[in-house]
């Protein structure tokens, strides 16, 4: 049996890293924080653009979300299901 492999970024980071400034608003990324497991699911702990905001003075207007598995989860299909709200900004 083969050990998990630890997903440490993705690959889009350090490409994004290369990017001049004009063209690196929209690569940036964020780890959201993950709360427990719990008999529902996982919830996922709060978090803001407070990085982005100070770099350039305002929210992400329409954030993107892409989800990968922070291990080796083989070969076979892997289902997902992701059920939100939005709560509102400031």
């Amino acid at each position: 049996m083969t050990e998990p492999v630890m997903v440490e970024s993705l690959s889009m980071q350090p490409m994004a890293d290369l990017l001049t400034a004009p063209y690196r608003r929209g690569a940036e990324t964020l780890v959201i924080p993950l709360a427990a497991d719990g008999t529902n699911g996982t919830r996922v702990a709060a978090y803001d653009f407070k990085e982005y905001r100070a770099r350039y003075g305002v929210d992400p207007a329409e954030p993107k979300y892409v989800l990968f598995p922070k291990t080796d989860t083989g070969r076979d299909a892997l289902e997902v299901e992701v059920d939100f709200t939005f709560q509102g900004g400031q």
